[in-house]
């Protein structure tokens, strides 16, 4: 038996990628990522990836792995000497450039969003070891950085900024796939950075920390940090 090949296994995801983006996890069944992909074996998708679980699962893989090692230089460089804005912006900024260096119009941020939002597919994103070393360091230090602000309000922070840049990222990959003209994922790194930055900096005034909403583990999305 032939062994998967890669360039197979690549079209794939990026056929599965574009239309869940677009149409929802839901509506996308096996059969036409096979079709979209250009593959005439309908069970393309259970050949190379045993599942459509699986399909999406390394999905997610190959989304970290795109960004591990730009994070970890920026935070290599910073140790442990940085600033919550400089943490922030070694989550934040990598994934807005490789957005940013994809083929346009790109999907990948929409199907992040739609990942996210679905009850079963969500919970891929809650294997620690997806999330790369470089987010879990992240995690020690700004929970360390933050000491004066209770754990559960961190934890609730983190989430919020999780959903918050996805679903800033995948509207605005939307909007510059109708007008080209004015991508600028550099300055819309920048500006998630900050607002990223104040929120989880902002001062606890909450009287009764444990009965916030957030008072989870953080959703540890490929552009959140996760707690150990």
């Amino acid at each position: 038996m032939a062994r998967p090949s890669a360039p197979a296994r690549e079209a794939l995801m990026n056929a599965a990628e574009r239309l869940i983006g677009q149409h929802g996890i839901a509506q996308v069944s096996s059969r036409r990522i096979a079709e979209e992909a250009g593959n005439t074996n309908h069970s393309a998708v259970a050949y190379h990836f045993g599942s459509r679980e699986g399909l999406l699962q390394k999905m997610v893989e190959r989304q970290v792995s795109d960004l591990e090692p730009a994070r970890a230089a920026i935070i290599d460089a910073l140790g442990d000497t940085g600033d919550v804005i400089d943490y922030v912006r070694a989550t934040v900024v990598p994934m807005t450039d490789s957005l940013g260096a994809l083929p346009q119009p790109s999907w990948r941020a929409r199907f992040i969003r739609q990942a996210l939002a679905d009850p079963a597919i969500g919970s891929l994103f809650d294997d620690d070891p997806l999330l790369g070393p470089s987010l879990r360091r992240v995690t020690r230090i700004l929970h360390s950085r933050m000491a004066h602000i209770p754990d559960d309000i961190i934890n609730g922070r983190f989430t919020l900024m999780a959903h918050l840049i996805t679903e800033a990222c995948a509207a605005y990959e939307e909007s510059i796939s109708i007008h080209p003209e004015h991508a600028d994922w550099s300055a819309t790194g920048r500006f998630l950075t900050d607002a990223a930055a104040g929120m989880l900096s902002a001062p606890d005034t909450s009287q009764a920390g444990s009965q916030v909403a957030g008072n989870s583990r953080p959703h540890p999305s490929v552009i959140s940090t996760g707690t150990e």
